[in-house]
């Protein structure tokens, strides 16, 4: 018997509350990352002269699996999102929830954001001169690095609107009486492979493009989290395979531990750089990108598992805080920047550092989201959100 339950909503099909937690959960793991990162191995708009070796594991653990996490609960919710409305005001909503906080975004934030960066690194340029050059200085490239380069963070919202866009076509056919022809492959592979027939996909979209594209949100990325996308399409179109990872998801946790404990030995022999950043289409280099894909599918299914086992509960608290994760993500980032500007000067421990910055930005992105974006027309009309609105029956496919 399976074990998903739905939450009855006042209007609509159920809701899966377990969906809004686990964003809820990525939205906070993706605070603490972006607070770790003056002290990881890699450059940052802040950076602090010590750094830590602990926090660039955890951090690079956490990248691995903790936005392809992102993208399937997006890739879920967005196909329950088109199952209750039509196609052009699903696409409709998308540009609302996605494409207007980016654009808007990378034209107020992302401009003091650098210039932040920039004055803790000992620029003396006034904030309205520097804006002016960044955007004069902004050139277009069609590689989806761009919306990182001048986006920041919210290159991800980028992403999402166009997996969303693009796949609408594909949804609203296999919406109809050709659902069969989404769902028989995969139902098929799990009975043969069980929860390892994901990696076929994932696999077949990492060998050739990272290799070629190894950089991050370079199209080896696009690619991968846009597969994540598609398995948060069939999971919840063919609840068979979800109640499989809910039944066998927490066995992954095994398989996960041995893997991240494999990165130890390419650490301390040198190579996890080389690795990451330049894979061959040789035998180590196989064997890296079939270790990374693998360790972050194998902890994707154990957050699921978690989720669907625990999390799907307390309906009237999960509605407010799944709609409060994309403002969350929007304004979490300019306030780490310039709180870790503040504190990194500090002559205390890094991790001291690395817990104030954390904790404090998480209290200031909290306030400011219940204190100012829910109490503003404005602003809650640029994350779409309403003054009061029935439950509605699925987190809405946005962030």
């Amino acid at each position: 018997m399976s074990i998903i339950r739905a939450q009855p909503t006042t209007t609509g099909p159920a809701r899966l509350l377990w969906i809004d937690w686990l964003k809820v959960s990525v939205a906070l793991g993706v605070l603490v990352y972006h607070a770790a990162q003056p002290f990881v191995l890699t450059t940052w708009l802040v950076s602090n002269a010590q750094k830590s070796i602990g926090l660039s594991a955890v951090a690079g653990l956490g990248y691995l699996f903790g936005m392809p996490l992102m993208f399937l609960l997006a890739g879920a919710a967005s196909w329950l999102a088109l199952g209750a409305r039509s196609a052009g005001r699903y696409a409709t909503l998308r540009v609302q929830r996605l494409a207007i906080p980016l654009v808007l975004g990378i034209i107020l934030l992302s401009p003091f954001e650098a210039w932040v960066g920039a004055t803790s690194h000992g620029s003396a340029a006034s904030f309205p001169a520097f804006a002016l050059s960044f955007f004069a200085d902004m050139r277009f490239y069609p590689n989806p690095r761009w919306l990182g380069d001048y986006g920041y963070h919210l290159w991800f919202l980028g992403f999402l609107f166009l997996y969303a866009i693009v796949s609408v076509p594909a949804m609203v056919w296999l919406r109809g009486a050709n659902r069969e022809a989404l769902t028989a492959a995969p139902r098929r592979l799990t009975g043969r492979l069980g929860l390892a027939w994901p990696m076929l996909p994932l696999l077949i979209s990492q060998v050739p493009l990272r290799v070629a594209f190894p950089q991050y949100r370079d199209w080896a990325d696009f690619t991968l989290w846009f597969v994540y996308f598609w398995l948060g399409v069939l999971l919840v179109a063919e609840r068979q395979l979800l109640t499989r990872i809910t039944e066998r998801g927490l066995w992954m946790i095994g398989p996960g531990f041995v893997l991240a404990l494999a990165f130890v030995p390419i650490a301390l022999a040198g190579k996890l750089w080389s690795l990451e950043g330049a894979p061959q289409l040789d035998a180590p280099g196989l064997a890296y990108l079939a270790l990374r894909t693998t360790l972050g599918w194998c902890w994707v299914a154990v957050a699921l598992a978690v989720g669907i086992r625990w999390l799907d509960r307390g309906a009237a608290l999960a509605r407010r805080a799944g709609e409060a994760v994309l403002p969350f993500y929007v304004l979490h980032h300019p306030i780490v920047v310039v709180v870790a500007a503040a504190v990194v000067p500090w002559s205390t421990g890094v991790w001291a550092k690395f817990a104030v910055i954390t904790l404090t930005s998480l209290l200031l992105t909290v306030l400011v989201c219940e204190g100012i974006v829910r109490r503003s027309a404005a602003m809650r009309g640029i994350f779409g959100l309403t003054a009061a609105r029935a439950t509605p029956a699925f987190s809405e496919g946005g962030i």
